[in-house]
């Protein structure tokens, strides 16, 4: 099996005869562009502590850090709430943060799987991976590790599936 993906949990259920062959989560460094702010709240107190030496720099400087720490963790809760699975008739990508968000496609009527990599993607290995159906609405994997070895995996699945069964 592919290094990049997860076994299914045991406690996932099998629903009519559709068995789940992967589940991936996405990789906390794809969602770069959030994680920058806190990053830069640090930063910018930093900066503040060592050019304006005060007790109010001195606390401005422990508020940015609070909220470089709170704001880090709701990320990780955002990233954490993204789940994308494969079974063996289709794909789903779930989001579960505040809201619940949930897309799918039959496997039959997936009609292109594309890969998109940029700069920090590359350099990490991660990336975003757009299944379009023949509705025309794509089924979006977004930081997933290793995505030239899940698409391969997927397009493995979706021949498996447009295979006539005996």
């Amino acid at each position: 099996m592919v290094r990049s993906l997860k076994k299914t949990p045991k406690r996932e259920k099998q629903v009519g005869g559709e068995q789940t062959l992967c589940v991936w989560k996405p990789v906390l460094a794809s969602f770069y562009q959030i994680l920058s702010l806190p990053f830069l709240a640090l930063f910018i107190g930093v900066l503040i502590i060592l050019t304006i030496p005060s007790p109010v720099s001195a606390l401005l400087f422990v508020l940015l850090v609070l909220f470089g720490a709170g704001f880090l963790l709701i990320v990780r809760a955002y990233c954490r709430g993204h789940t994308f699975f494969l079974t063996n008739s289709r794909v789903r990508s779930t989001f579960k943060f505040l809201a619940t968000r949930s897309s799918e496609a039959p496997l039959r009527t997936v009609t292109n799987v594309e890969v998109y990599q940029d700069l920090p993607g590359r350099i990490l290995n991660f990336g975003t991976i757009y299944i379009t159906a023949m509705s025309g609405f794509p089924v979006v994997f977004r930081g997933v590790p290793h995505p030239y070895e899940a698409r391969q995996f997927i397009l493995h699945a979706i021949s498996l599936a447009e295979r006539p069964k005996k």
